[in-house]
């Protein structure tokens, strides 16, 4: 195993049980090293530690038998120790465009590729599908710059980002999201673990639909994490298949995030809301038309003091379409809720 500044080295049984080890850069010599350097394992493990950051590593080693020792072994074991984790706070958020990579390459530096089956995510500058309608291909591109994340066939893929994180702090991961596939629903998720591990991980957001071939749609979770420490933050395909594209990550801290919102009862003219949020107050808004929530006039909200609230008098028969935000005790607001 492989993290941050350490790798385990785990050596297969045999009927020698002392062997010598060595370690370096890429390209190194084992037959140039110092003895003093070499070291003597007895078992089956070794723990190398205080390693550098995103490096590549060779492990050589050779039997022992007291004074007698073989020769180093002719093809080492290799480890690239992950990226150091990136801090997220008030001044300092994490974005990633894709924009440093080369077309069609799978390894994306600091972000740690999870998938099941062979599905994994590559660089593409564009992606394409077949419209039934037109009898025609269509090519769709990132939503900025030239290049983008391309998942060509998804299957609980996940991508994590190593960053240091405290507890008591509100945070959010947004990407832009792109669905592609005329046969299967891709859902996107995001999560928090303290593993790089897509079973591990705790979700914020979990089977969010993209609209199937569409145009690009900015998505957003929020979460909390329960200690000072390096989480991994990822956005993974969790569930179905199918062709997507990701665009323009982006990991931060919020003043005040939105409030989760439950319809609790709901009648021919009224419908009661109830919320979950640790905000100081709240605003909403309504309407019998779909609307943008971050143009509503400031004379339309409505102010909410309580984790409960009820609308009356509504017409029958209509749908009406609302939104939330919150404010914290500094009068930080929140972005909308998604309108619901």
């Amino acid at each position: 195993s492989v993290v941050v500044d350490a790798a385990r080295l785990t050596i297969p049984d045999t009927l020698v049980t002392s062997f010598d080890v060595v370690y370096g850069e890429v390209g190194f010599d084992p037959t140039a090293v110092e003895e003093s350097s070499i070291v003597t394992v007895t078992g089956r493990e070794y723990l190398f530690s205080n390693l550098t950051p995103e490096t590549e590593y060779e492990v050589y080693v050779r039997n022992r038998k007291d004074d007698k020792v073989s020769d180093w072994s002719r093809n080492p074991v290799s480890f690239h120790t992950l990226c150091a984790p990136f801090v997220v706070d008030a001044d300092n958020f994490y974005v990633e465009d894709f924009e440093s990579y080369e077309a069609n390459v799978t390894d994306l530096g600091c972000l740690v590729q999870n998938y099941g089956g062979s599905a994994n995510y590559r660089i593409a500058t564009e992606m394409e599908y077949y419209d039934n309608s037109s009898w025609e291909y269509v090519k769709k591109y990132p939503s900025n710059g030239s290049n983008m994340a391309y998942l060509g066939s998804a299957n609980n893929s996940w991508l994590f980002r190593a960053v240091q994180l405290k507890a008591g702090q509100n945070y959010s991961i947004s990407v832009d999201g792109l669905e592609c596939s005329s046969y299967y629903e891709a859902k996107l998720s995001f999560g928090v673990a303290t593993t790089p591990d897509r079973s591990a991980v705790t979700p914020c957001l979990e089977g969010y639909a993209l609209p199937d071939r569409s145009d690009w749609e900015r998505v957003t979770g929020y979460f909390t994490v329960p200690d000072d420490g390096v989480y991994y933050v990822g956005v993974g395909i969790a569930y179905g298949g199918g062709t997507v594209g990701i665009d323009s990550l982006v990991i931060r801290t919020e003043a005040c995030i939105p409030p989760a919102v439950t319809i609790a009862a709901i009648s021919d003219a009224s419908v009661s809301f109830e919320l979950q949020s640790n905000a100081s107050y709240w605003e909403m808004y309504y309407s019998t038309s779909k609307f943008d929530a971050d143009t509503i006039s400031a004379d339309s909200l409505i102010l909410v003091e309580n984790l409960t609230y009820a609308i009356e008098n509504l017409q029958s028969n209509t749908t009406y379409y609302y939104a939330f935000r919150s404010y914290d005790e500094e009068d930080n607001a929140s972005s909308w809720t998604a309108v619901g």
